[in-house]
């Protein structure tokens, strides 16, 4: 196959997307490469190029831009005629475009559609992938806890599964099409920049699963951080100026579900197997959890995460309080930071705790809209 004059960057969730759309909102223009994204204005899905778009990354908590979802625009169809228009451009103006969303990894039909419209130009698909209990794992923390207490509950009612081996062979059937799928680590930026070729600024993790304490935080105190399930610019704002606290990964499955979920990894494994290349394949079984449950042991053995365990406050405060001197110091307002409060229950530190994520969040957002305003 030839090089590509499209790529498309599908996802999955929970496997880095938001770092590399940071990366790429940030510098979204390179040579023959072009991000671009497409937000709704004034009932119209307009796409950003260039200046525009980082300029729309900056005022954002999340600090990048994308292409939406099928299933997140009334009509679908006017995401379909926004790629399609988008590549379309590209093409006739000479760049390879490169569009992204974490979640079009399930929507096979539609980029088989959009491309034979199109002719079928040469065109690259990138997916990272993780193994199916980590990756539940951490789809539970961001989506699941905050509709459902229990993750069984939660995964019975069947809101979620792993199925990227189901999806993407339908990719991979799609004429001029080349596949790549690989895992998100080391660095997902820095991989999918090597592959193009492409200079794109280090953003560090964006997105990736919160602290216990801080989640733990955020749910008693949904009003002023998560008032939507669907919103989780807190803690995009928090990893953007806190340290991650000294504490275990959040863990929320029990040994039953990580042997409930063994056919479903031996499928995967064997379907990918078959439909990468041989290369690819074997960047994915780098990652150890693909061969053994061993790297979950130790973390088992700790049991399902507490999010009232009051004894990861004082790391949460100490994280916290860095941030808003970062935070504060950014935006030119430094103020008074109260020791760590002498407190012997939960409530006592959720007072203190967020009252430091308020001023962070404040913060946040004067820096935003001067760096917006600066086009910095």
């Amino acid at each position: 196959m030839s090089d590509p004059q499209v790529i498309l960057h599908i996802g999955g969730p929970k496997c880095g997307s938001s770092a590399l759309q940071s990366a790429l909102s940030a510098a979204p223009d390179h040579g023959a490469y072009r991000y671009v994204a497409a937000r709704m204005h004034r009932g119209a899905l307009r796409p950003l190029r260039g200046f525009l778009l980082r300029r729309r990354a900056l005022a954002s908590p999340f600090q990048y831009v994308s292409f939406p979802n099928f299933m997140r625009i009334e009509d679908p169809e006017t995401v379909h005629h926004a790629i399609t228009d988008a590549i379309r451009r590209g093409l006739n103006k000479g760049y390879v475009p490169i569009l992204s969303n974490e979640g079009w990894c399930t929507w096979p039909d539609h980029f088989a559609r959009i491309l034979a419209d199109l002719g079928n130009p040469p065109t690259d698909i990138v997916c990272y992938v993780r193994p199916p209990t980590d990756w539940i794992n951490s789809a539970y923390w961001q989506w699941g806890l905050w509709s459902h207490q229990n993750l069984g509950r939660w995964l019975d009612q069947g809101n979620i599964r792993y199925n990227f081996h189901e999806k993407l062979p339908a990719f991979a059937a799609i004429p001029n099409v080349r596949l790549r799928v690989q895992r998100p680590q080391p660095d997902v930026v820095a991989k999918f920049a090597g592959l193009y070729g492409l200079k794109v600024p280090a953003v560090g993790t964006a997105n990736g699963t919160a602290p216990t304490s801080l989640i733990g935080l955020v749910q008693r105190n949904r009003a002023p951080f998560r008032p939507s399930p669907l919103d989780p610019s807190i803690e995009f704002i928090f990893s953007r100026w806190c340290p991650m606290p000294d504490e275990p990964r959040p863990w929320a499955m029990s040994a039953r579900h990580v042997v409930d979920l063994r056919p479903v990894l031996n499928s995967a494994r064997a379907r990918f197997e078959q439909l990468l290349a041989p290369e690819d394949f074997s960047d994915l079984m780098q990652d150890p959890r693909w061969h053994s449950e061993e790297p979950y042991h130790e973390r088992m053995r700790q049991g399902l995460s507490d999010l009232k365990d009051i004894s990861l406050m004082p790391g949460l405060y100490a994280a916290l309080a860095e941030g808003v001197a970062k935070a504060e110091g950014r935006a030119g307002r430094a103020g008074h930071i109260p020791h760590a409060p002498d407190a012997a229950t939960l409530e006592a530190w959720d007072a203190a705790c967020s009252a430091l994520l308020l001023r962070i969040k404040a913060a946040d957002a004067r820096v935003r809209r001067r760096e917006t305003l600066l086009g910095a």
